[in-house]
C-alpha cells in the first residue's frame, strides 16, 4: 500500500462520504458497549474520516474526543461538523508518527483497519499514549466479509488490504503488551480489542 495513494483517494472522496457512509448507530453503540467507553474517558479515534464516530463518543459523556486521518479534506469536514463541541479535536497528520501532547483511555480504529500500511508499526507507536490500563480496539460496524467484498470492488489501487480474521489481529495485540478484552466477528460487526497489561 502507498499513503500517498491512500490520501488522495479518501480526499476525492471527502465530499461525498457522508452521503453513502452512514453506518448503523445501533451496531456503532454495540461495539461501544463491548468495548467499554465510559463516562469521563479520553479517547483517540485513528482514521476519523469526518467524524462517525463522534456522536456515539459524545453521546457517552466522554471528556475529550482527538480524532486524527491522513486525508486533509476528511478532516476539514469533520472539523466544520463538530466545531462548536470543545470536547473534540480534530488532527491532520500520521498516527504512524505523530507526537500526541496527551494520553488516552481508549484508542481505537473503527472502519480504518484496512488503510493502515503497517498495523503493527502503529500500535507499537500509539500505545506509549495509552493510560495504564487503556484499551486499543479494531472495530468496523459491517461484517468482515462484507467488509472485503467492497473494498475488492470500490477501493482500486494501493490504498487497503483485505481485513484479517480476527485472530490475526489478537495475535498482533498480545505480541505488543494487551490483553484481549473482546473479540466478535459475524455478519453484523468486526471487533478486537484489547487492554494494555505492560508499557
Amino acid at each position: 500500500m502507498n499513503k500517498n495513494e491512500i490520501i488522495q483517494f479518501f480526499d476525492r472522496h471527502a465530499e461525498a462520504w457522508d452521503s453513502y457512509s452512514q453506518p448503523d448507530h445501533r451496531i456503532l453503540d454495540d461495539l461501544l458497549d463491548l468495548i467499554g467507553v465510559e463516562a469521563d474517558q479520553t479517547v483517540l479515534d485513528i482514521g476519523c474520516g469526518t467524524g462517525v464516530m463522534f456522536l456515539p463518543l459524545l453521546r457517552r459523556n466522554t471528556r475529550k474526543i482527538t480524532g486524527i486521518d491522513i486525508s486533509a479534506e476528511m478532516v476539514s469536514r469533520a472539523i466544520v461538523k463538530f466545531s462548536g463541541d470543545p470536547r473534540v479535536e480534530v488532527i491532520c497528520g500520521d498516527a504512524d508518527i505523530h507526537c500526541f501532547d496527551s494520553t488516552f483511555d481508549q484508542i481505537l480504529i473503527h472502519n480504518a483497519y484496512p488503510h493502515i500500511v503497517v498495523p503493527e508499526h502503529l500500535v507499537r507507536h500509539v500505545r506509549q499514549y495509552l493510560n495504564p490500563g487503556g484499551k486499543f480496539s479494531v472495530a468496523h460496524s459491517i461484517g468482515r466479509e462484507r467488509l472485503n467484498d467492497y473494498h475488492r470492488h470500490h477501493c482500486k489501487g494501493n490504498v487497503s488490504r483485505e481485513l484479517p480474521p480476527v485472530e490475526q489481529v489478537s495475535e498482533l495485540l498480545c505480541r505488543q503488551g494487551f490483553e484481549l478484552q473482546a473479540s466478535v466477528s459475524d455478519d453484523t460487526m468486526y471487533l478486537v480489542c484489547g487492554q494494555l497489561i505492560r508499557q
